[in-house]
């Protein structure tokens, strides 16, 4: 019997971005914020079971948005030394091809579910990044809680249901992938809409 051991070590990173206009009047800002009870997820594929059916860390951690006067964009994407490809530590095996970044996919939902998002849907490299709130173009239409896309001004303690979003991590390898240890960076960024 072969067994394959994948180990994908996930480092979270947040990243806010404040651009205050000079022509306006009330103050503009942005602020994240993340719980989780480590900065990094691992995920141990080191059964035949979990080759099979995969891992699903559900809650691995929450994102918490707070925005004062101002439209807002909140999007997703990898960071790996070779785009596309997770980071390798190390490797057990020469079979086998190495595992892209897409192999890690994520769910983020809120009560309201206001993610342009729904479901699972694989990681991209954040030079295509996945937009949860907003677009790449700016700026957006107003778009006010709790509808789908919701980027209007607010906070994860008056309204958690728009501005308090949890996010759930699932692979499932199969036994393509060279065994070994990986990992790989995920950057949620805030960033003002204008």
């Amino acid at each position: 019997m072969k067994y394959f051991f994948l180990t994908i070590l996930i480092s979270l990173n947040i990243f806010l971005f404040s651009m205050i206009g000079t022509s306006k009047v009330s103050a503009q800002t942005v602020e994240f914020g993340i719980t989780s009870l480590s900065s990094t997820i691992s995920f141990d594929f080191n059964t035949i079971e979990n080759y099979r059916t995969g891992i699903i860390k559900y809650n691995a951690f929450e994102l918490l948005v707070d925005v004062t006067g101002s439209q807002w964009d909140l999007y997703v994407g990898a960071t790996t030394t070779s785009t596309g490809y997770l980071d390798v530590t190390s490797t057990y095996s020469t079979s086998g091809v190495l595992p892209p970044v897409s192999i890690l996919q994520m769910q983020v939902r809120n009560a309201n579910n206001t993610s342009l998002v729904s479901g699972f849907s694989p990681i991209t490299d954040i030079a295509t990044p996945t937009y949860l709130i907003g677009s790449a173009a700016a700026p957006d239409l107003s778009v006010s809680c709790p509808n789908n896309g919701t980027n209007t001004a607010g906070n994860y303690l008056s309204s958690p249901g728009c501005y308090k979003f949890n996010v759930d991590l699932k692979i499932n390898p199969g036994f393509t992938y060279k065994s070994g240890l990986y990992s790989l960076r995920i950057d949620y960024i805030l960033i003002q809409d204008l």
